[in-house]
């Protein structure tokens, strides 16, 4: 199997920055928190995607494509095309993480 990049020293780096951007844009004013989280989101999503193509489980393919379909949404909304409160997104966020992580567990071969 090859590297995988959420199980290096990179994977904490990646850990720590995304609770740094999450709760630190929180103080920042509200258009400019909602583009930076919808560009977090896009960027764990490609990330996860890329994660998918050198390792090929299923459950980076999911949370990949999950996290760039709840970028997308967040796009929408920060545009004003429609109307998305951040709780629900957030929760879509948390929703695909449990899954993932269900099935990375039902997928395990050890």
């Amino acid at each position: 199997m090859k590297k995988d990049i959420f199980k290096e020293k990179s994977g904490w780096i990646i850990s720590a920055l995304s609770i740094a951007i999450i709760f630190g844009s929180t103080f920042l004013p509200v258009r400019t928190r909602n583009k930076i989280w919808t560009a977090f989101l896009l960027t764990y999503g490609i990330l996860e995607i890329y994660n998918y193509t050198k390792n090929k489980k299923i459950s980076y393919l999911v949370s990949g494509a999950g996290f760039v379909l709840l970028s997308l949404i967040t796009v929408l909304n920060v545009l004003f095309i429609i109307n998305v409160q951040w709780i629900f997104i957030w929760l879509g966020a948390l929703a695909l993480i449990l899954i993932t992580t269900l099935i990375e567990y039902l997928t395990k071969t050890n």
